[in-house]
């Protein structure tokens, strides 16, 4: 397993499971089921213990599909967490009809938590945290509990007709701690498709309101095929951004290209530069990707 901190090699943890898994392709609906039971052991004691289960339906022109995962705890525990508790749980859905298709997520996890966690991390990381009582130099923090959940509800919709997409969505994130939502974001956009049967454009617009930054943007973006073995693309985007703690805004100013070129039947190059350059940042990156798909 990695180090948490440096992603180094280290021995001092492994896992183990088993997974159980049901699949009918023959059925219209394709059901599936999943169950799987794992573990870990850290310096040579049974660590996490965990239970997940999974499913996954396409009934008629509609995909259900939900998680569910019991985390179990030793009845003593670094982040006063019950001896059984529900630590993720999601659904999300999609229904396509004609040219109008609609999806919708939610989600709810709650913060890892492990012996072999605990010796890297902070407690803050892994509880909600108080300080200690009986720390005489009241520097000590201990867990309060365990009532840390993180929720997360997004819903997005399309609708496609000729050559022109239209997509909507909205998303928001909350923590069972905050007094307010962490993030409420929302974003809209069209897109062009098969320009000259080669071509594409499109234009959005979002807005992302955090805790401690708001980003109201624009974007342009276009892309063109090259001789069906790759794709060139270019973007720029504009956005309005402000930290809550501070009283003005500032602008700030990305552009970016792509290169995707199919090199073979299974290999792929990839290249990107992008830059970012406003008050807060200025960056330039450049990055590649080959991607091998072996076809044995």
């Amino acid at each position: 397993m990695p180090n948490p901190l440096d992603n180094r090699p280290t021995l001092d943890t492994t896992r183990f499971g088993v997974q159980l898994a049901y699949q009918n392709e023959s059925l219209d609906s394709q059901p599936f089921v999943g169950l799987s039971m794992h573990a870990s052991t850290f310096m040579g004691n049974i660590d996490e213990r965990r239970l997940n289960a999974e499913f996954d339906v396409f009934p008629g022109n509609g995909r259900v599909a939900g998680h569910f995962e019991l985390s179990m705890h030793d009845e003593v525990n670094p982040w006063q967490a019950p001896r059984f508790e529900v630590s993720a749980a999601g659904l999300d859905a999609s229904l396509r009809v004609g040219l109008f298709q609609v999806s919708g997520r939610f989600d709810m996890r709650l913060p890892e938590r492990s012996i072999w966690l605990t010796t890297y991390l902070p407690l803050g990381y892994l509880c909600n945290t108080v300080p200690d009582p009986v720390s005489s130099a009241g520097d000590q923090i201990v867990c309060l509990n365990s009532n840390d959940a993180r929720y997360f509800g997004g819903l997005d919709t399309s609708f496609t007709f000729s050559r022109v997409a239209l997509h909507a969505g909205a998303n928001i994130v909350h923590s069972e701690t905050a007094d307010d939502f962490e993030q409420i974001s929302g974003y809209l956009q069209a897109r062009v498709l098969r320009i000259a049967d080669i071509a594409w454009a499109d234009v959005s617009v979002a807005a992302y309101a955090r805790s401690f930054v708001s980003d109201y943007a624009a974007r342009l973006g276009a892309g063109v095929d090259i001789g069906r073995v790759g794709e060139i693309s270019a973007y720029y985007r504009v956005s309005l951004n402000q930290y809550t703690a501070a009283p003005t805004n500032w602008l700030q100013h990305a552009a970016g290209a792509m290169l995707y070129l199919s090199l073979g039947h299974d290999l792929d190059l990839g290249l990107r530069l992008d830059g970012v350059f406003g008050e807060d940042v200025s960056v330039l990156v450049l990055g590649s990707n080959l991607t091998w798909r072996p076809s044995w």
